[in-house]
């Protein structure tokens, strides 16, 4: 194979055919030393009898006039390259499929000193031959050109062929630089695939997206396959357009590659050391959705009704660990199902302070009163509302109740009654108590039967707040007293014994209002 280092036309004295196999290739005719001639050159990049080729380079430009060595026998056209003039140079093509045995034309190179040109591939390094040449010497991979020409002359230069064991896809040529610089062109004959199983169709792949498993940033590449995969080649991943070694991913790094970028396929032929065209494909980041939620406020003591809710705002179904506790603060945690892409997400939900109530029943003006009183103060009492609830309807909204009041004034109302006794708290939340009433009794009883029945049992003054109960016989005798009493006499004396069946006499203290004396009978029923 034969190339001109040039970008553009290679003039000379007779113009060839242009092939429709060769793209973006500039064309003239040169006369050469041993009859070779380089028609067309290459203006990179470029598709070349089915090699792409591209290239990369440092302290090269373009030259804009064609230019002639060795008495005009060496021609590289116009736009050639122009390497090495302020000094040390790098220039790189990248071939694909890979290529061998290319040629190219060299001309002003030196004068009083050589310039270098070290020539090396990826594949390994390379015999230099020539056909033709002046002032110019080849020691392996590197030719020495232009010392000895004359000053006024044009230079050294000539043809040269640049062959490896093995294709390459790449070929850099480097070199310090030298007095003015020296002109190549890459000839467009000389470009081919050699000996490359890999063909020239790029691979035919079961998908060219490839979207990551969930809360993974990485895909696998290798789980593509190919349907025209040619025999004794294998399909390989590139992170370049241009598959070269340096941009080939091995299988293992293919298993894992970072999702959310665009990879090539091409078929390689790993004897031969070349490709076939890539075939792009874009990879994925599955987004991971968090999930949302309305905040939910501090819940109620105790509240029964209190669920999460198992869906999201953004559609999201999932579970809540640990089971909902309404009895404390607790942080808990949405589990979404396996079938959504989505976060865990954790709140916590506060839950208020208990709190409590007792209702207490007492006697004011023989009027059966019931209050609420907080426990432990667990509320104030001026901050809360109440709501006393008989038969399925309201009928009090106070602290306190009137049962006399209500009963008297209810003709279907009959004893026992259950009142439903609701507080809510400043908070918002609502206790409910039932309290049944058995008696709504408020005056001081006449006798007392003391035979076990429960009624009448003992000498009641449980709603009165008696400060201090004292009993005397029908002699004026005090045989009983009791402070702070309650309901504790039945019949007996200070000592215990049982007195005898008949009339006695009581004097009542009260904290809040005055003594009340009176009689009440004694028959114990045997």
């Amino acid at each position: 194979m034969l190339f001109l280092l040039s970008f553009s036309q290679f003039y000379a004295q007779n113009t060839l055919p242009y092939s429709s196999s060769e793209t973006n290739i500039h064309s003239s005719h040169a006369s050469v030393a041993g009859g070779n001639a380089c028609s067309f050159s290459v203006v990179p990049p470029a598709t070349i009898n089915g090699v792409n080729i591209t290239a990369t380079s440092s302290g090269v430009v373009t030259y804009p006039s064609a230019f002639s060595s060795c008495n005009g026998a060496y021609v590289t056209p116009t736009s050639s390259i122009h390497m090495g003039s302020s000094g040390p140079f790098n220039y790189t093509l990248h071939f694909t499929p890979a290529v061998n045995n290319l040629v190219f034309v060299l001309t002003a190179a030196g004068h009083t000193n050589n310039e270098t040109f070290i020539f090396n591939t990826n594949s390994n390094v390379p015999t230099i031959t020539s056909s033709g040449s002046c002032y110019t010497t080849i020691t392996g991979n590197t030719i020495y050109s232009g010392a000895g020409s004359p000053i006024g002359s044009d230079g050294g230069g000539g043809i040269f062929t640049v062959s490896t064991t093995t294709p390459f896809s790449t070929l850099t040529i480097t070199g310090p630089g030298g007095e003015a610089g020296s002109l190549m062109a890459l000839c467009a004959s000389s470009v081919g695939p050699v000996g490359c199983d890999a063909g020239t169709v790029a691979p035919q792949l079961s998908t060219t997206t490839i979207t990551s498993v969930c809360y993974e940033s990485t895909v696998n590449l290798t789980s593509i396959t190919a349907s025209n995969m040619p025999t004794g080649v294998a399909l390989a991943w590139f992170t370049g357009a241009v598959p070269t070694a340096a941009n080939q991913l091995t299988p293992a790094q293919a298993a894992v590659a970072p999702s959310g970028t665009t990879y090539y396929a091409a078929f390689f032929d790993s004897v031969n050391n070349c490709y076939s065209p890539p075939t792009a494909v874009t990879t994925i980041t599955q987004p991971v959705t968090t999930p949302t939620f309305d905040p939910v406020n501090p819940l109620c003591f105790g509240d029964p009704t209190f669920e999460l809710p198992i869906l999201s705002n953004n559609g999201i179904y999932g579970t809540w660990f640990p089971s909902i506790n309404t009895t404390q603060t607790t942080s808990y945690t949405f589990i979404p199902f396996n079938s959504a892409c989505a976060y865990e997400y954790t709140m916590q939900i506060e839950v208020l302070n208990d709190f409590d109530f007792d209702v207490i029943h007492y006697c004011s003006d023989n009027d059966f009163i019931m209050e609420i009183v907080p426990l432990n103060k667990s509320f104030d009492i001026a901050n809360a509302t109440f709501n006393w609830e008989a038969n399925s309807q309201s009928v009090g909204s106070n602290v306190t109740f009137n049962a006399t009041s209500y009963m008297n004034s209810s003709p279907t109302a009959s004893l026992p009654i259950t009142f439903n006794v609701s507080v809510t708290n400043a908070d918002g939340c609502t206790k409910t108590k039932p309290i049944t009433v058995s008696s709504i009794y408020c005056g001081i009883q006449k006798g007392i039967s003391v035979n076990g029945d429960e009624l009448n049992d003992s000498f009641d003054l449980t709603l009165l707040n008696a400060k201090q109960l004292t009993i005397f016989n029908r002699y004026g005798m005090k045989v009983y007293n009791k402070d702070n009493y309650v309901n504790e006499w039945h019949g007996q004396a200070n000592d215990g014994k049982i007195l005898p069946d008949g009339t006695y006499y009581y004097s009542i203290e009260f904290d809040d209002k005055s003594p009340k004396t009176g009689w009440i009978y004694l028959n114990k029923q045997k």
